[in-house]
């Protein structure tokens, strides 16, 4: 993405809505890395001095000082990574950065869901010369940086499976014609194997006739009772997954932020 373009994006998010102090968000995944990417984002859209707090769903916290697009640091309190507190990031090879990212990883665990409020940053904030952008904190912790999609097919849906989280009750994982990888438990698995097999049938035979591209991402859902399934096509791979149907909205935005 050119930096005008990047530019034309961040305005229109501008104008579309200002995030408000104390506002609370949500960032899910059951991808630790992906958790880390998702935070960049924040981080990334956060052009005023902000404190973001981080919360899991048992009420830990973490809080973080944030201005003008680059992450400053840890801020106190800091029960893990309490040396790092109100220590600034200024330069991305210092060993301590590795630690930084190491206290994130070990609070994002095994993923899950996790909050983000924003508020003023006032004396906390640790000046102007303090910060590491997305863009660079993305390359010195070995991640994938804000905005940046994966272009390989297996890589777009092992990306659109990650950021489900606990969405998917089950799911089928396809490279070529050969499913190679699955989840959840027996019950579910066998419902999803049964109407994935019917509709797979029907999607591969016929999707020519309706222009479909052969080639191209699709993203198709089918809602019936009690449930809905979801298919995600990218060229040689695939993936089907079972959800409630109150979360085919969140699954269909999934796979166009996986596919974006």
């Amino acid at each position: 993405m050119s930096d005008f373009s990047r530019l034309e994006g961040m305005i229109a998010k501008l104008r579309r809505r200002e995030r408000a102090p104390g506002e609370r968000r949500a960032i899910k995944s059951a991808n630790g890395d992906q958790l880390l990417t998702l935070l960049l984002t924040e981080i990334d859209e956060t052009i005023l001095p902000r404190r973001l707090t981080l919360e899991t769903s048992a009420g830990q916290a973490l809080h973080l000082g944030v201005a003008n697009r680059r992450l400053q640091g840890l801020l106190a309190p800091a029960t893990d990574g309490e040396e790092l507190a109100g220590k600034p990031l200024v330069d991305p090879d210092e060993a301590w950065v590795k630690s930084f990212r190491e206290a994130l990883g070990a609070f994002f665990g095994d993923g899950g869901e996790f909050t983000i409020t924003a508020t003023r940053l006032g004396d906390d904030d640790m000046g102007s010369d303090a910060g590491l952008s997305a863009e660079v904190l993305a390359k010195a912790w070995d991640v994938s940086a804000p905005g940046q999609a994966a272009t390989d097919p297996g890589e777009v849906i092992a990306s659109f499976l990650d950021r489900l989280g606990e969405d998917r009750s089950a799911w089928l994982k396809i490279a070529g014609e050969e499913v190679v990888d699955q989840g959840g438990d027996e019950a579910s698995l066998n419902q999803l194997s049964d109407g994935a097999a019917v509709f797979m049938d029907a999607y591969l035979n016929r999707r020519g006739q309706i222009g479909i591209d052969e080639g191209g991402s699709h993203g198709v859902s089918v809602a019936f009772a009690g449930g809905a399934m979801f298919f995600a096509d990218c060229g040689s791979h695939a993936a089907v997954v079972l959800v409630p149907s109150e979360a085919l909205g969140r699954v269909a935005a999934s796979w166009q932020a996986a596919v974006a």
